[in-house]
């Protein structure tokens, strides 16, 4: 809430798993869908993104939505 004259906010942010869990999953389907499409249209070779998904872990995903609503 936001006091109209002195402009301070109180409360506290209203985070809904769900909706971050489903704003995720479809940016990582918009992500795959997008990867294969440049693929099957021969523009890029899946193989040079191998390296990149080998470094990125679940873990480390949920530690980043974690800081993320902790703060």
């Amino acid at each position: 809430m936001v006091n109209g004259e002195t402009g301070k906010v109180s409360g506290n942010r209203p985070y809904s798993i769900i909706k971050i869990t489903l704003a995720v999953t479809a940016a990582v389907a918009t992500i795959i869908t997008a990867l294969t499409l440049l693929h099957q249209g021969g523009y890029i070779d899946l193989y040079d993104f191998v390296y990149i998904s080998e470094n990125i872990s679940l873990g480390f995903i949920f530690e980043i939505i974690g800081s993320i609503m902790n703060n």
